[in-house]
């Protein structure tokens, strides 16, 4: 898919919701990748962040038509010894094809508490090892060999603001989906994960 025909879709995929917040964790993976694919060549400042930066980071995303607003925050801050991370407020007008960078800030966080910026890489890889493997976790619970429910509750806690907390599980469940990928498993359900059949 082009950039151009990404945006497209995204204007088709939005044109249909109703204005308001969106909390539908399916929804706003699409609107994150749909954008990703064409953030570079959308019209305005880019606040120093690459497009394949959107995916499994957005919060408190509005549709306000033509516009979508969205909220995202970037860890470079902490990396380097900072006790902020930076939030930037985004606005993409998708009738005009554009994006706007509406605020920039800095977010408070204390260096090595669990409400500090959380990597959830790490945790989705280990959790598509014990999935693969079949082996027995408090944080999974199998319904059959080939099909297991991620306790997403003990797998990301629910430590820190709802908009973080919704940020934290959609980025692991994106990763962890793409973890697992290539062994067949796919998501049947918010967290139940199965096996398909690799010859169906």
């Amino acid at each position: 898919m082009t950039k151009i025909e990404s945006l497209i879709e995204l204007r088709q995929l939005i044109s249909t919701l109703p204005p308001g917040d969106m909390t539908e964790e399916t929804r706003i993976a699409r609107i994150e990748e749909l954008l990703a694919a064409c953030w570079d060549e959308l019209p305005g400042e880019d606040g120093g962040m690459p497009g394949y930066k959107v995916v499994g980071r957005m919060e408190d995303v509005k549709w306000e038509p033509p516009r979508l607003r969205f909220s995202i925050e970037r860890h470079g801050g902490t990396v380097m010894g900072s006790g902020y991370a930076e939030l930037q407020s985004w606005i993409v007008d998708l009738e005009r094809g554009s994006k706007t960078l509406e605020n920039d800030w800095r977010r408070r966080w204390v260096g090595g508490s669990r409400n500090g910026p959380l990597k959830v890489g790490p945790i989705a890889a280990e959790i598509a090892d014990l999935v693969k493997s079949g082996k027995q976790d408090r944080r999974l619970k199998w319904k059959s060999p080939d099909e297991v429910r991620i306790l997403i509750g003990e797998v990301i806690a629910d430590d820190c603001p709802n908009q973080t907390l919704a940020g934290r599980r959609r980025r692991f469940k994106t990763l962890l989906k793409e973890a697992l990928r290539q062994e067949q498993w796919v998501f049947t359900g918010t967290n139940t994960l199965k096996k398909t059949d690799r010859h169906a």
